[in-house]
């Protein structure tokens, strides 16, 4: 990971975005890391045409799933829910700049993702 990602990713840490919580939302899910201990809550307001209009998260554990939640939000922000579905562990490594990373670490990068597309079920 460059330098430039760090920074990034250490941004997204002090400065969360679309952390808190939505008034009103549509959907809403949990989900957790049990072998790192993340925890992650997201609230999704989509529209009838299954637009994202809004998201809010709140969260606690390692940098990684922190930092790949606040990027994640904002980049699906305006997509319609099948664009959400068709996230890949590709898009979250193009995201955070993460490459490289070991199969114990990946569940971290990988919880937004599968929180979101928990949401998104119901």
């Amino acid at each position: 990971m460059s330098d430039l990602y760090q920074e990034i990713l250490l941004s997204e840490l002090k400065h969360p975005q679309n952390h808190g919580e939505l008034p009103h939302f549509t959907h809403s899910s949990s989900g957790a890391n049990a072998s790192c201990g993340d925890q992650l809550s997201v609230q999704l307001l989509i529209t009838d045409a299954g637009v994202i209009e809004n998201i809010a998260w709140r969260g606690a554990g390692c940098a990684i799933s922190q930092a790949t939640m606040s990027l994640l939000s904002e980049h699906i922000k305006g997509a319609t829910t099948s664009q959400v579905q068709a996230l890949t562990d590709e898009t979250l490594s193009e995201l955070t700049g993460i490459t490289q990373i070991a199969i114990t670490r990946k569940k971290c990068l990988m919880l937004g993702l599968v929180t979101l597309r928990e949401a998104l079920k119901i």
